[in-house]
């Protein structure tokens, strides 16, 4: 009995001793896969290979010393910190200035030079140079550098501002060579353009005299404040009208009563005019320009023949007209040349203007209207641009101007109609029944 209690406690180990070494093995190789480093084991005993480097037993529950992996897991490796590496300062750099490339500058504002880092004061200051030589303050704060003109730079003039490589910044490094830039002050007051245009004809009555400065004149500012602003042109002959600012460097003048017609004016900006940086327009800027004159858009009745005697004549012009210079310029001739007496009526914009005969007309006479270039415009100083004449006929007294077919023709076609032509317009209401006769009487008319 002992003997197999024995057999089988002993096939009973060696059952888990084989159990324990292919649990090992898999664990090896799980380890391996993850790229860890497993301790070898010794076969049967699952004892460590190297006794005297095995860890000592612990608790359960008990954590392994820090960097050491617990009993049974690969040991954990612990990387060292990386240290930051520390940049070396650069030279300063300019990032940019004012003013700026192609920018104007005004004849008092301060130069600005920028720089990419702090700048030393005293070495920086030292570095910078302008020329034409300019007297000024110069302040150096932070990465900022700020030239002031003690006196107002010239006009249009060219300056050429100079930093040497001894400029330093704070940290000691000095600029890598000489930095250099131009600039250009800013001009005169100038007139850019003029609406009309110098020389400018045929311009209408209801345009608005405009002249554009080349640089800002008056500040912004609202409509209540306009009186307040300077008002530049000189009109001549004088217009009654308003001035506006339209921008700063835009002004526009409106008359009363429109421009005049047929009639030249002179458009004058004195000198003396300030810029709002203090630019003086030098010269007086001129200009002139004519409007346009009267003319005649058509006569009534249109159609010169055949006028009905009692029919009046009327003009229609391309604007209002003086009525009293327009009805002394007017006549009407009889065909034997002697004026026709009438009257004249004017519709409400004195545009157009009928006349009517004192006396019926002539049946089938020649009459000749006419206006001479003394007809002036409502609002001006020329007259009608050129003379205009209308010539027509009265209607002629009814009588038959021939008939078809002619008295007595022969062989006419039994179908052939009967035409009767007059010397003038009929009225159809009075051709009755009696009026024309065909002997012998037709069977069918």
């Amino acid at each position: 009995m002992p003997d197999r209690f024995g057999s089988e406690e002993t096939m009973q180990a060696s059952r888990l001793s084989r159990t324990f070494s292919i649990v090992a093995i898999i664990v090896l190789l799980i380890l391996t896969g993850c790229g860890g480093k497993a301790t070898p084991i010794a076969p049967e005993t699952g004892a460590p290979a190297n006794a005297a480097q095995a860890p000592s037993a612990q608790a359960p529950g008990a954590q392994a010393p820090v960097g050491q992996a617990p009993v049974g897991q690969a040991p954990v490796t612990t990387a060292a910190p990386v240290p930051t590496p520390t940049r070396p300062p650069l030279p300063p750099t300019v990032v940019s200035v004012r003013p700026d490339r192609g920018e104007e500058q005004f004849i008092a504002a301060p130069v600005i030079v920028t720089f990419d880092q702090p700048m030393d004061p005293a070495s920086t200051g030292s570095a910078f140079s302008i020329e034409p030589s300019v007297p000024g303050d110069i302040v150096v704060d932070g990465n900022q550098l700020t030239f002031t003109p003690k006196v107002r730079l010239e006009r249009s003039k060219e300056y050429r501002v100079v930093l040497a490589s001894n400029a330093t910044s704070t940290t000691g490094l000095a600029l890598q060579g000489d930095v250099s830039f131009k600039f250009v002050t800013a001009g005169f007051l100038s007139v850019s353009s003029t609406q009309p245009v110098d020389g400018a004809t045929d311009v209408a009555a209801d345009s608005t005299i405009t002249v554009a400065f080349n640089r800002p004149v008056v500040p912004l500012t609202s409509e209540a404040d306009q009186d307040a602003l300077p008002q530049p042109l000189v009109i001549t002959p004088t217009l009654a009208g308003r001035g506006t600012w339209v921008n700063t460097s835009l002004y526009r003048f409106t008359a009363n009563n429109g421009l005049a017609a047929s009639t030249t004016y002179s458009v004058t900006v004195a000198a003396g005019l300030e810029d709002t940086t203090g630019g003086v327009l030098a010269e007086p800027h001129t200009f002139s320009f004519r409007t346009t004159d009267p003319t005649i858009l058509r006569w009534t009745p249109e159609n010169p023949a055949n006028v009905r005697i009692e029919r009046p004549i009327s003009v229609t012009f391309s604007m209002p007209m003086d009525p009293a210079s327009t009805e002394a310029a007017f006549t009407l001739l009889d065909p034997d040349g002697e004026p026709v007496p009438g009257t004249f009526n004017w519709n409400a914009d004195a545009t157009e203007v009928g006349f009517k005969p004192s006396e019926i007309l002539k049946f089938g006479a020649r009459y000749r209207a006419g206006i001479d270039t003394a007809a002036k415009a409502f609002n001006g100083e020329g007259g009608l641009r050129e003379a205009g004449e209308f010539v027509f006929e009265t209607v002629k007294l009814p009588r038959v101007e021939r008939v078809e077919p002619a008295t007595g023709s022969e062989r006419v076609s039994p179908d052939q109609s009967v035409r009767i032509v007059f010397a003038s317009p009929m009225n159809p209401a009075t051709f009755v029944t009696d009026t024309v006769t065909i002997l012998p009487k037709p069977t069918r008319v």
